[in-house]
């Protein structure tokens, strides 16, 4: 298992903007028991983790799937029903994962039609961190949804990083599993990558492709580089023809162990944030720092830390050969902490807010997104002065300017022309933070 992060996905301790966790790892003790008659049986189901806001496709394969029955057949994990079952044949099925408000990682996967019940004890496990290395909000989700349009009526689910390119915001939409483009200009939200509601890994163009929970992204020539957090993939797409590709990493292979090896061999434990110096890529990876040389064949290395891990990395950005990162110490401590990467010596700048989730800089100075508190601070460099010029302790979403202004759960951040873009996990929407008197307005998502 993992360092229960921040002592608890990345990204959930605080009773009402968090839940503890333990990052996806594979069931530990999985057994076979027949409750009632051999002539059905479950021997797999991949993926066998999911985060608890579901969404998620599983393949069970076993025997005994087909029903001739005219309730079917049905799945369930623990006490919760599966939806849209599809049983392919005898052998296979395919079912959605629900969501569920748990605290119990390991359930049971029970099959049961008219030839009797199966069941694969702890045989799936939820991922109550869902980003595992900054805390992702899990409370009322009465505003999370998925509308393309206009600015006014377009619905997000707990959207994760926007990335300013020319006149677009792009945003990963964790919980729908898709990329999505706001076009400033006319006003309108689409979907570009990944189709909704539906995980996978599928690398192809646009909408057909397939992505599980993105969430960094970081654009490099004509194209985006991005963490696909739930299948623990570093991938990319195209600008011109959103082609989708796969970077570096192992599908679903997800793990406390990482691989430094060559692009697609390499596996990563929980990527969440990335950013490049223009020839490499940086990557938050749970308690690591990994690093992939895009020249030649991608190869990836850790670069921090230098022995046992001990705390998360929830997310990094540039400024020179400068690698400034929030870190997440085991004690339940956060700090501002930088490495060199020429010399890749690593040095502590300052303690910040405990939970602190999304990090950006303006060339100068730093911005950090208090996920626990509610806030964006700024973090002076030359003095080390950590000030608070946006959101107050309380929860909110109200427009405004400076501390009159109330965030819900802040997450990620982009920094473009003057303003902060940043997204909001507790409320589903997309802030746009005026630099010069840090006044706040939401242009796109729950405005309530």
């Amino acid at each position: 298992m993992h360092i229960k992060l921040l002592n608890l996905f990345i990204l959930i301790a605080i009773n009402l903007a968090f839940i503890g966790c333990s990052p996806f790892t594979t069931p530990s003790s999985v057994t076979l028991s027949q409750t009632s008659s051999p002539a059905i049986e479950i021997y797999s189901v991949n993926p066998e983790t999911s985060f608890t806001t579901g969404g998620l496709t599983v393949t069970i394969t076993g025997k005994g799937f087909t029903s001739t029955s005219s309730s079917g057949t049905s799945v369930k994990l623990g006490q919760t029903a599966c939806s849209s079952i599809n049983v392919i044949d005898n052998n296979t099925l395919t079912c959605v994962v629900p969501p569920v408000s748990t605290t119990t990682t390991s359930v049971d996967l029970i099959i049961e039609n008219e030839k009797g019940t199966s069941t694969l004890t702890s045989g799936f496990e939820y991922n109550t961190s869902a980003l595992r290395s900054i805390e992702l909000f899990a409370g009322e989700l009465s505003y999370a949804g998925y509308t393309d349009g206009t600015s006014a009526t377009a619905k997000f689910n707990h959207p994760a990083k926007p990335l300013v390119v020319g006149t677009d915001v792009y945003i990963s939409d964790m919980g729908n599993h898709t990329i999505r483009k706001f076009d400033t200009v006319s006003g309108v939200v689409t979907t570009v990558i990944g189709t909704v509601g539906v995980s996978g890994t599928t690398d192809a163009i646009g909408t057909s492709a397939k992505l599980n929970h993105p969430t960094g992204m970081v654009k490099l020539g004509n194209d985006v580089f991005f963490a696909d957090n739930g299948s623990c993939l570093i991938r990319k797409f195209d600008l011109t023809t959103y082609q989708v590709t796969t970077v570096a990493g192992i599908a679903n292979q997800c793990g406390t162990i990482v691989n430094d090896a060559i692009g697609l061999q390499a596996q990563f434990a929980a990527p969440v944030g990335i950013t490049t110096d223009g020839t490499n890529l940086f990557v938050a990876d749970d308690t690591y720092i990994r690093k992939i040389t895009l020249t030649g064949s991608n190869a990836v290395s850790q670069i921090f830390p230098g022995g046992t891990p001990n705390g998360a990395v929830s997310d990094l950005t540039l400024i020179g050969t400068e690698l400034f990162f929030i870190h997440v110490a085991t004690a339940g401590t956060s700090s501002i902490r930088k490495i060199d990467i020429n010399t890749l010596t690593t040095t502590s700048v300052r303690s910040v807010q405990h939970k602190s989730g999304g990090l950006a800089t303006d060339g100068t100075d730093l911005y950090i997104s208090a996920s626990a508190s509610h806030r964006l601070q700024k973090l002076v460099l030359s003095g080390n002065v950590l000030t608070t010029p946006v959101g107050s302790t309380t929860a909110g979403n109200t427009d405004g300017i400076g501390t009159a202004a109330t965030l819900y759960v802040p997450s990620q951040i982009d920094i473009s022309s003057g303003y902060i873009y940043m997204t909001t996990l507790g409320s589903h929407n997309l802030k746009k933070i005026n630099m010069t008197d840090f006044t706040v307005t939401t242009i796109l998502g729950n405005t309530k």
